[in-house]
């Protein structure tokens, strides 16, 4: 019979005993894990006032500066004269003047220009990040807790191999809460302060309502997932160390204290072997 098999079968009741510890293990670790969070997320596109998206070319009339001239005026007090006779045309003298000439408005059709928006698509996630939209978030809404994280869609950060900025001026942000209302509520929150912050800041600094950029919401966050944080596998591991942790424990106290049947039969097999050994020293 194998000695491993032969050792465990002896001490079955140790295995017993490992095997209840190693579940019992595994399951403590099984229960202690951290509970579920849930996460919400909602786009952003970034526009402007010309909705740049949603047309094909852009007319606008370019007005042209006036245009100066040379034309020849007649002179102050021309056009008669003395003593000429019947039939014949008055003499009238001319000079040179400078006038300016308006020129006609130029109508230019061009390719709407959305570089610009895409630029700022691949900016903003960084400052939907930052402490200044979450302290303004705060002061709209109160303190909201859980964590958030944004992004210009498909956009490839440095954490990922590299950067690769986005194509598409559409922002995604993502909240993480531990309820599925707050992580609803968070990712609301954020869009609202981020949006509220850009429309103060172009008041601030006087920009013309033509000019300014416009974010609006273009998915809201309806649907949640839930991500589970167990230690199922982690259980599984130290349950199993426990269980060989008792087949060692058994293969040693078998080596220490061997059965009698196994000595006798270790000194049957010695005894063959001490008579030969003393037959060749006689000889």
């Amino acid at each position: 019979m194998n000695i491993y098999l032969r050792a465990w079968l002896r001490f079955w009741w140790l295995l017993a005993i490992g095997a209840g510890a190693g579940l019992f293990v595994g399951v403590v670790i099984a229960n202690k894990h951290k509970p579920p969070t849930y996460f919400a997320q909602q786009q952003l596109m970034v526009d402007s006032g010309s909705g740049p998206f949603l047309r094909t070319s852009v007319t606008t009339v370019q007005q042209q500066p006036p245009r100066s001239q040379i034309t020849r005026v007649p002179a102050p007090g021309t056009g008669t004269s003395t003593g000429a006779q019947k039939g014949t045309r008055p003499t009238v003298t001319s000079t040179t003047q400078v006038v300016t000439v308006p020129q006609p408005a130029q109508v230019l059709t061009q390719t709407p220009a959305t570089a610009a928006l895409v630029q700022a698509a691949n900016l903003y996630p960084v400052l939907i990040s930052s402490d200044v939209i979450a302290n303004l978030r705060d002061k709209m809404f109160g303190h909201l807790d859980g964590k958030v994280y944004s992004q210009a869609l498909y956009q490839q950060n440095p954490a990922q191999g590299r950067f690769r900025p986005s194509m598409f001026p559409i922002i995604s942000i993502g909240a993480q809460a531990s309820t599925p209302a707050g992580a609803r509520k968070l990712a609301n929150a954020t869009s609202s302060a981020f949006r509220r912050w850009l429309l103060l800041s172009q008041k601030a600094t006087g920009i013309p309502k033509k000019q300014r950029i416009l974010v609006h919401p273009l998915v809201w966050p309806r649907n949640v997932s839930v991500q589970t944080h167990t230690r199922r596998g982690l259980a599984a591991i130290a349950g199993a160390a426990v269980l060989a942790g008792f087949l060692a424990l058994a293969l040693g106290i078998d080596n220490l204290v061997p059965r009698r049947e196994r000595l006798a039969e270790e000194q049957r097999e010695e005894v063959p072997e001490v008579a030969a050994a003393s037959h060749k020293l006689s000889r």
